[in-house]
């Protein structure tokens, strides 16, 4: 378990190389991080709570991620859920989301993001209606008891390193100061088509040792193993994939996605670190 501090915290250590043959760290190992010691001792005390598995998630609140229909809808088509409230579109607003996100083990947001690294107050989510959700009042107007919370938006998981060089401040410090046990976010600007398998992929491995109820996989295990997954995806494994999961394919291929290739010397289509290194998760 790493407590990363100051520009590290601008660094995905899980894609850190450790051999000249290109293998990383995520390779070997399973990197489990936390804002800090305190915090994520709390979070391993939420996470040991029973609660009902209840998706409530949001999708493209602007209509520029087309990608994430398709994640949110794959995501909910999988088994087990007790319950689930969505939104997509113009429904997405600042008002839904502060309704539905307390009752949610698993909160899922797909959307715009941005952390502010000179104002801990300007990091934001962005809903519909030009709704924005900041750090300060998702942490101290929301109630979570999410199990897992995710912000599969762009730049949810920066420092402020500016400010206070020693502190986690973004989006995951204020879903995880919300309640959430572990909070998945992303260190860069993320694409929206492999965002949407590399999500649809992490939440299949949830649950992928359960019978009928999501969750018997620690949402670090089950991340790596997504980015470990989308980093060896192959174009032919890629095509099976989307087969396999018709409205996700609809999707994307409505918005004439997927697109990447094979380039020269790589393995695959995601094979570069900005296309899978970008998500971390924090907490328990």
């Amino acid at each position: 378990m790493l407590v990363p501090t100051g520009l590290s915290g601008l660094i995905p250590l899980q894609s850190v190389p450790i051999s000249d043959d290109g293998a990383t760290l995520d390779d070997v190992a399973e990197v489990h991080l936390t804002p800090s010691l305190a915090v994520y001792t709390a979070s391993r005390r939420r996470a040991a709570r029973p609660i009902p598995p209840v998706l409530v998630g949001i999708a493209d609140p602007d209509g520029s991620l087309p990608g994430s229909r398709g994640e949110l809808a794959a995501i909910a088509a999988r088994p087990g859920w007790a319950s689930m409230e969505v939104a997509v579109g113009a429904e997405a607003t600042l008002d839904w989301l502060a309704a539905h996100a307390p009752d949610a083990s698993h909160l899922h947001l797909a959307c715009h993001g941005n952390n502010d690294l000179t104002d801990p107050d300007g990091s934001h989510l962005s809903l519909a209606g030009d709704d924005l959700r900041t750090v300060a009042a998702l942490a101290h107007n929301i109630s979570l008891r999410a199990r897992v919370a995710t912000a599969s938006a762009c730049q949810s998981g920066h420092f402020d390193t500016l400010m206070i060089p020693d502190e986690y401040i973004g989006l995951a410090g204020g879903l995880l100061q919300a309640g959430a046990a572990c909070a998945v976010v992303s260190l860069w600007p993320v694409d929206d088509e492999a965002t949407s398998l590399l999500m649809t992929r992490f939440y299949e491995l949830l649950d992928a040792n359960s019978v009928g109820q999501p969750q018997t996989q620690k949402p670090q295990t089950a991340l790596r193993d997504a980015r470990l997954w989308l980093r060896g995806l192959t174009e032919t494994d890629r095509a099976t994939y989307l087969d396999q999961h018709p409205v996700l394919a609809s999707e994307l291929r409505a918005r004439r996605l997927p697109t990447r290739s094979v380039r020269n010397g790589s393995r695959g289509p995601y094979d570069t670190v900005q296309h899978w290194g970008a998500f971390v998760a924090y907490g328990y």
